[in-house]
């Protein structure tokens, strides 16, 4: 059976992903005004928010499996990527919760291909997708800092004692 760690960095890219894209969509569907790229913005937000709270249980499983047999790690660091994944779980659910009901909304008139959304459901949705894409973002960086130290080292570097640095010896 998989540990917590192991989930959550499994599934934790779900909404790394799709809340972007899903921001991203909503914007290119303000200038376009298409409702084929209002549904598809709107779907993936809802699929976001749909997954936030999932990556943020198993990121509890995950912080107890990291606190208890990883050396090294700082729990200030993880304390700081818990309360961010706390408030970006909450952003995201609501953009998720108002994208389901925009997208059931605009399903609604499926037999007008040109109906858009009301001005104000629109403009929530697209700030709260933009939220949570920033805050993803925010909280995917702070996540990389618990133990992913080698991203910072120089080539050839090595985050284990008495590793090999990679030089290799010269030959005689």
């Amino acid at each position: 059976m998989p540990n917590g760690a192991y989930l959550h960095l499994l599934i934790n890219h779900v909404p790394v992903i799709l809340a972007p894209i899903g921001a991203l969509a909503l914007l290119i569907a303000w200038l376009t005004q298409r409702r084929a790229v209002w549904l598809y913005g709107l779907a993936t937000i809802t699929l976001a928010g749909a997954s936030a709270y999932p990556v943020m249980f198993t990121g509890h499983s995950a912080e107890h499996v990291v606190m208890h047999n990883v050396a090294g790690v700082n729990r200030s660091v993880v304390h700081e990527h818990e309360e961010a994944g706390e408030l970006t779980m909450w952003i995201l659910l609501a953009a998720g919760v108002v994208g389901a009901y925009a997208w059931w909304n605009l399903g609604k008139t499926a037999g007008s291909p040109n109906t858009i959304l009301a001005l104000w459901l629109r403009a929530l949705v697209t700030v709260l997708a933009l939220a949570g894409a920033g805050m993803v973002a925010y909280t995917s960086d702070l996540g990389g800092d618990i133990v992913h130290h080698e991203i910072d080292l120089p080539p050839g570097a090595s985050t284990l004692p008495n590793a090999p640095t990679g030089q290799h010896a010269p030959t005689p």
